[in-house]
């Protein structure tokens, strides 16, 4: 995703861009909401995004409901709204993400230039259905273990970037001796769904640990 919207920004010659994921329901009225705030803030934002619908409240943060607009430590990369110039001076995605992240690092490296990220709750989506669609169980299950995978290497790959390898190793201790002592369990009772899980998600940490490229591919 990360090299996909950089060379995709190349190719922007407008002032604004949005990168918007094919399953999210968006009306497009709503940019001009999105270019109001943006040049009301007089373009001083890494990225502006909306309020997501029926999301989970933990996996999923946002801003308060009763607020119009509000600073948000990241927006989601599934909806974002970027000053083309703010992008290249913050120096876009880091492209060692391959899934997940991406969007948190952006912001992050934003936050220190001065730069924040807004969430306006008068702009609403939701997400529906998936954008890749497998009907396949088995097809199914080996793309989910390789989203875990990636998903485990790109915030450890995250957090080493801010906190340094020493730091994040103490603690992502806790997380690679669990998915460890899980995966053995499984194997034990012979639980093959769950064993291969916990396998990706061991061995992407590893893999991030080491310093190894995001790689893996179905």
């Amino acid at each position: 995703m990360s090299s996909s919207i950089n060379y995709a920004v190349k190719k922007v010659k407008t002032e604004y861009l949005m990168q918007i994921s094919p399953d999210i329901l968006f009306n497009y009225k709503d940019i001009n909401t999105f270019f109001e705030i943006a040049k009301r803030i007089e373009n001083k934002f890494s990225a502006l995004g909306p309020r997501f619908l029926d999301v989970s409240i933990k996996g999923h943060k946002q801003i308060q409901k009763d607020l119009e607009i509000g600073a948000i430590d990241s927006i989601h990369g599934s909806c974002m709204f970027i000053n083309k110039k703010k992008f290249n001076e913050i120096g876009g995605f880091d492209k060692n993400f391959f899934l997940y992240f991406e969007e948190t690092d952006f912001c992050k490296r934003a936050q220190n230039k001065g730069y924040k990220a807004y969430q306006i709750n008068s702009i609403k989506v939701k997400a529906h259905g998936q954008t890749v669609l497998i009907k396949n169980k088995n097809e199914k299950k080996k793309l989910n273990n390789i989203l875990i995978w990636h998903f485990i290497w790109s915030k450890y790959h995250f957090t080493k970037k801010n906190y340094g390898q020493i730091i994040s190793f103490l603690i992502f201790i806790p997380t690679l001796t669990r998915a460890m002592l899980k995966f053995l369990f499984y194997m034990l009772i012979n639980k093959k769904e769950y064993r291969y899980k916990y396998k990706y998600r061991f061995n992407g940490l590893i893999a991030s640990i080491m310093g190894r490229s995001s790689s893996l591919r179905p």
